[in-house]
């Protein structure tokens, strides 16, 4: 019986271990980072970028919100490449800066982080494979 329990204890640690090491090289792309890169964008392009448009004005007891927000016009095709997949050499994309790329969660060794359409990525940029992406604007309700 003491055995049987080493070898559960033993299992259930190198489980742990296990996926520790593969949480490690995984990237979320929450809120705060597409608000990091929603800003960046909006101020490269002078406004929302080709294919979005401004979000009607929003009131609150009267008052208009003060932030600007882009949105994609429902029906807008767009496509979005899953993690897994490539790329193609025809579709451009743009490597975000350093002075934005500092304010991600930190990229796994080798792989950067693009904008495309209304995606943000995380390729690798030999393969140009996806490894996560995120939505960069959210489709106008």
């Amino acid at each position: 019986m003491r055995n049987y329990a080493k070898i559960l204890s033993a299992a259930a640690v190198c489980g742990v271990m296990a996926a520790s090491v593969a949480h490690a090289d995984t990237v979320v792309l929450g809120e705060p980072d597409r608000t990091v890169v929603q800003e960046y964008v909006y101020q490269t392009n002078n406004g929302c970028p080709p294919g979005a448009v401004m979000k009607k004005e929003t009131r609150w007891f009267g008052l208009v919100h003060p932030e600007h927000s882009c949105v994609i016009p429902k029906g807008t095709n767009v496509t979005v490449y899953q993690p897994g997949m490539a790329i193609p050499s025809t579709v451009s994309y743009t490597p975000l800066p350093a002075t934005v790329v500092s304010r991600l969660p930190a990229a796994p060794a080798g792989d950067v982080y693009v904008t495309s359409d209304n995606q943000i990525y995380l390729i690798n940029p030999t393969t140009r494979t996806v490894v996560q992406s995120a939505p960069l604007y959210d489709i106008e309700d």
